[in-house]
């Protein structure tokens, strides 16, 4: 039986760790494939398992969000504060889809995030937020866009969250944001702490007690048309201290002073 012999040949030049990854590779290969029922045993949502082909690509972002079940996955326990490693990857990965020209982070992609002061990311009632370490005088540049990743289509985005593994997928559907930039909109999304910065409101609240205005969740950052001026890319780009922001203190922005809510249908997103 030459065919027998010239197999076993074969297999004896093989290591028998190459051997193992063969045989699992193989039963991955059955129980990820679809069965004669065409049921779908890898579980994979964006995947048609009959076809291997994208199920993806025409998703708005509330198909994304039903279909990755995002909601369960923000329920089931607090989300986690990525690193800095992750924060490189998902930076990486953008850098890949849109291509280096079109790529608004870098080069060089560094580890380097968006403050300009000392700052730490903590769990609270809100899920993750940023709190000053250190006191911020009025009108200091806290943290720019240098990490923002902006799409210019809605393909762009589809295949960015497509690229992630999908809690992460679920934290940009929830972080992303439609922005205007030199009179073009993008779809946009802060690769690094910045985007755990919560909102606030842009108003004071008045105490009936005492008639004085509460700083509770007021925003502390945002546009200093002023000091924007001296900066490339202005008010859009740079965010600075609206008060003395003392430390320990949470960081607020108003989301209304730059996302555009209605935005996505540009993108038929």
């Amino acid at each position: 039986f030459p065919c027998i012999g010239s197999a076993l040949e074969i297999l004896t030049m093989v290591s028998p760790a190459s051997l193992l990854i063969l045989l699992i590779s193989s039963i991955a290969v059955v129980l990820g494939g679809a069965t004669e029922e065409g049921y779908c045993e890898n579980n994979d949502p964006l995947i048609d398992c009959k076809t291997n082909a994208p199920r993806w690509k025409s998703w708005t972002v509330n198909k994304f969000w039903e279909e990755l079940d995002c909601e369960a996955i923000f329920e089931a326990e607090p989300r986690p504060v990525h690193n800095a490693s992750s924060w490189m990857l998902l930076r990486g990965i953008y850098h890949g889809i849109v291509g280096p020209k079109e790529s608004t982070i870098g080069p060089p992609l560094t580890h380097q995030h968006g403050f300009f002061f000392d700052f730490e990311v903590k769990q609270n009632e809100k899920g993750r937020s940023v709190f000053a370490a250190e006191k911020i005088p009025e009108g200091s540049l806290i943290w720019n866009t240098r990490n923002t990743a902006r799409f210019t289509n809605g393909p762009q985005y589809r295949q960015f969250l497509a690229s992630v593994e999908t809690d992460i997928a679920c934290d940009v559907i929830q972080w992303a944001y439609v922005q205007e930039k030199d009179n073009r909109l993008f779809v946009s999304v802060d690769l690094d702490p910045g985007i755990l910065v919560n909102s606030g409101t842009n108003l004071y609240k008045s105490d009936g007690a005492t008639k004085r205005k509460k700083r509770d969740n007021v925003q502390n950052m945002g546009c200093d048309k002023q000091a924007a001026e001296k900066l490339p890319g202005g008010c859009t780009d740079n965010y600075f201290a609206l008060r003395d922001i003392d430390e320990g203190e949470e960081l607020l922005l108003d989301y209304g002073d730059f996302a555009i809510t209605h935005g996505w249908e540009e993108f038929d997103l």
